[in-house]
C-alpha cells in the first residue's frame, strides 16, 4: 500500500475543497446583500419589478446578461470533461485532484455569474434589479448541485465514507 495517500490528507482535501465551495456560494449572498442595500437602498421589493422597465438601450445590459446567461454552459462543460478524465485516471491522486477542480473551476465559474449581476446593477441602476436577481440566483442555485457525493469525493468511487472500503477505511 505505498501508493496510497494519507487518509487524514484525503479528508482534509475533502475540506478545503467544500469550505472553497462553500466560500463561492456565500459570496453571491454576500453580492445580493450588497445589491440590495447600495442599488435598491434597502427596498428589496424592487426585485419583483417587471423586466420591460430595465433600460435595454444601455449597452452593458445585453451583453452581461448574455454572458450570465452563457455561462454555465461551459461550467458544466469543463465539469463534465474533469470528471471524465477522473474516471479514466489510474493515479489516485491525479483523480482525487481532477475531482476537486471539477468542483472548485465550475463553481468559480458560476460565481462569476453573480458578479455579472452585481455589475449590471451598479451599472445600469435599480431598474434591472430582476435581472440582476436572476444573475445573482443563479450560482446560489448551482454550486450545492455541483457537490459530489461523499462516497465518490475520495477519488476511489468505493465509498470513501467509510461504508464501502476505499483508501479512507481499511477492508
Amino acid at each position: 500500500m505505498a501508493g496510497l495517500p494519507n487518509p487524514e490528507s484525503l479528508l482534509a482535501q475533502r475540506r478545503v475543497t467544500r469550505i472553497l465551495a462553500f466560500a463561492l456560494w456565500f459570496a453571491n449572498v454576500v453580492y445580493l446583500g450588497i445589491y440590495t442595500l447600495v442599488v435598491l437602498q434597502g427596498r428589496p421589493g424592487a426585485f419583483l419589478a417587471s423586466p420591460a422597465s430595465a433600460p435595454w438601450g444601455n449597452p452593458v445590459l445585453p451583453v452581461l446578461l448574455a454572458l450570465g446567461l452563457m455561462t454555465p454552459v461551459p461550467a458544466l462543460l469543463v465539469r463534465h470533461l474533469l470528471l471524465r478524465r477522473a474516471a479514466l485516471a489510474e493515479d489516485l491522486m491525479q483523480r482525487i485532484l481532477l475531482e476537486r477542480n471539477a468542483l472548485i473551476i465550475p463553481a468559480a465559474m458560476f460565481e462569476s455569474v453573480g458578479i455579472y449581476g452585481l455589475v449590471l446593477g451598479f451599472v445600469a441602476g435599480p431598474a434591472t434589479a430582476p435581472l440582476s436577481a436572476l444573475l445573482l440566483l443563479v450560482p446560489m442555485a448551482a454550486i450545492p448541485f455541483l457537490l459530489p457525493p461523499h462516497a465518490r469525493f475520495d477519488g476511489s468511487g468505493q465509498g470513501g465514507d467509510g461504508t464501502g472500503g476505499g483508501p479512507l477505511q481499511p477492508r
